[in-house]
Formats: C-alpha cells, structure tokens, sequence
C-alpha cells in the first residue's frame, strides 16, 4: 500500500488527494480483513480473488463518494471530482500491483478497470436503498449487493442457509458500513467544494 500512497506530492490537489488516499486506504483495509474468508487453495487463486476484491471495494467506495457528492456538490462539480478521482484511483492502483508488466499491458488493464469501474457504477446506482433492515439479502439495497458480489469473489456461493456464506456475508456488509463511516465522505467531499 505505501508505494501507492508515495503517489502523492502534498501541494498536488490536497483535498482530492485526500479523498484518493481515504478511498484506497478503505479498500486495502476491508481486503485485508477478508484475506481470511477467501476460499481457493493455491497461492495464484487466492491472490487473483484478493485483487479482485480489493478492486470491488474501489469500485463501491467511489460510487459511495459519487453519490455523496451529488448531494453536496450537485452534478456538474460531482463529474469535475471524479474526472480529478479516476486518474489518481486507477493508474496508481495498477502501477502498484502491476509496475513490472509491460506498458501496453498496464494500459489494458487501466481500461477494463474502467470499464468495470463504469458497469460496477452502473449496478449500485440501481439499488433505491442503502440497507434493508427487513431483508439482509435484499438485491436493491446498495450494502447487501455489495456483500454478495465480494462473496461470488471470495469463492463462496449461497448455498440455502450456508453458515459460512451467511456469516462472510453478514462480516462483509458490516465491515463496508465502517469502513464508510471511517471514510466520512460528507467532509471530505465539503472540503473539495471549498477548494475549487
């Protein structure tokens, strides 16, 4: 994760920065906490579907600040911050992990994260709700969906009522809860407007 962090020069956009390195933090941070919950046995498996998953919390961490800031900042400054949050997200994140593939590559790749960054935004922004407090395994509520795609990632499918499906589940939804509570995009994202 440092290197990634290292990205960043102090005086470069310091509130958009900030944001960056919250949302990459967040990520790092949930995908570390579910290492455990991976279910492949080869060292290859489990650390594809760690990428993955690390990329599934940047996908739904940015579309987090994107609706956040649409209700701060309105539209048009919401599509300002995330032409300014894209580049600081994606290609540091693919320097990161990637640095020694070839360039044409590491170019490949920044594409289809953005294609999966766009058609992961397109999924969120059809849940109505956050939670279901009703229905844990609602599919419109934004937090369950989240869950159960990082369940698919991990290697674990509902089964009935799968105990350890249930409780990843379960940890995933609530650990995304704090790991957003800790990002405290309402500010973050005021303190952008003040900067532009």
């Amino acid at each position: 994760m440092q290197p990634w962090l290292d990205t960043f020069r102090e005086s470069e956009h310091p509130p958009i920065a900030d944001l960056a390195r919250r949302i990459f933090r967040a990520s790092f941070n949930g995908t570390q906490a579910l290492m455990s919950s991976v279910r492949d046995e080869d060292y290859i498996g489990r650390t594809e579907r760690l990428y993955l998953v690390q990329f599934e919390f940047l996908y739904f961490f940015m579309h987090m600040a994107s609706r956040v800031a649409f209700g701060e900042l309105g539209h048009e400054r919401r599509c300002k911050m995330q032409d300014q949050l894209i580049p600081l997200i994606v290609q540091p994140t693919i320097e990161s992990i990637f640095g020694h593939s070839p360039a044409n590559m590491k170019d490949k790749m920044e594409s289809e994260f953005i294609e999966k960054l766009n058609n992961a935004e397109l999924e969120y922004a059809t849940c109505k709700q956050l939670f279901d407090r009703e229905n844990l395994f609602a599919s419109n509520a934004l937090f369950s969906k989240f869950a159960a795609i990082v369940c698919d990632l991990l290697g674990l499918k509902r089964k009935g009522e799968d105990t350890i499906y249930l409780q990843t589940f379960a940890k995933v939804a609530e650990l995304a809860l704090d790991l957003y509570k800790e990002l405290n995009l309402p500010e973050v994202i005021r303190a952008l407007d003040k900067d532009s």
